[in-house]
């Protein structure tokens, strides 16, 4: 199951899943975690970003002025 796979995907923090939802239950599983997106998702919940997937060029192009914009303030 992969992320492309669905029309819109939720994204969470294993601590801020809701409830009744068991990371040890085989269908939850993380589908982002061999993927390349053009930013880091964010957890839907607290915001936390998810920086464990890996960026498109376009998305590491970004990331790069993102980061040099927060170093200039």
């Amino acid at each position: 199951m992969f992320s492309y796979d669905y029309r819109a995907v939720t994204v969470y923090c294993t601590t801020c899943l809701p409830d009744g939802v068991n990371v040890d239950d085989e269908e939850v599983q993380p589908i982002f975690a061999d993927s390349e997106e053009d930013y880091y998702p964010c957890c839907n919940e607290c915001g936390e970003e998810h920086n464990y997937v890996g960026l498109t060029t376009e998305g590491q192009a970004y990331e790069a002025k993102r980061q040099a914009k927060d170093n200039d303030q």
